[in-house]
């Protein structure tokens, strides 16, 4: 009877330390605003104020939250690939309005896209509005991987005939 109720504990034990360590690799969600600070947390009280900051430290699972405004951003980057069980997405945080970005480049020199995707996996990209800009390589570009999910974005007046 002690054996048993020993086995039972020792049971229990590993399940808890089992649950902590998982617990641990829960991810992150990161918050964007306007009037954010990339010398912030990213956390939904303090955070970053472009969507690359947040991209740089994206692990896989991770959600980045944009807050309503205009960005103007260029070649965002995640820090690196989600998987099939985990995806990094990249979304407006509900309620707080439309999210607009736009490509800040000003002449044909610049030839970086908004969303850089280039051998990154298993990324989403939803619920954008990319507006208003003439120049830079594309509003996502997605090259030699797989898994990449672009979803529910809405792309105007974009380009220009001198970009190719």
């Amino acid at each position: 009877m002690m054996l048993n109720l020993l086995v039972k504990s020792l049971r229990f034990n590993v399940l808890m330390v089992a649950l902590m360590l998982s617990s641990a690799g829960y991810a992150a969600t990161y918050y964007i605003a306007p009037t954010g600070s990339d010398a912030a947390s990213g956390s939904s009280s303090d955070p970053f104020k472009t969507i690359a900051k947040a991209a740089s430290l994206v692990l896989p699972g991770d959600i980045v939250l944009v807050s309503g405004g205009t960005y103007g951003e260029r070649n965002i980057i995640p820090g690196s690939a989600g998987s099939a069980a985990a995806m990094i997405v990249f979304k407006p945080n509900p309620g707080t309005g439309d999210v607009i970005i736009k490509h800040p480049s000003i002449g044909l020199s610049d030839n970086t896209p908004i969303f850089n995707l280039a051998n990154r996996s298993f990324i989403r990209v939803e619920g954008f509005q990319f507006k208003d800009f003439q120049y830079g390589k594309a509003s996502v570009y997605i090259s030699t991987r797989q898994g990449n999910v672009v979803i529910n974005n809405r792309f105007e007046n974009l380009g220009n005939g001198e970009v190719t």
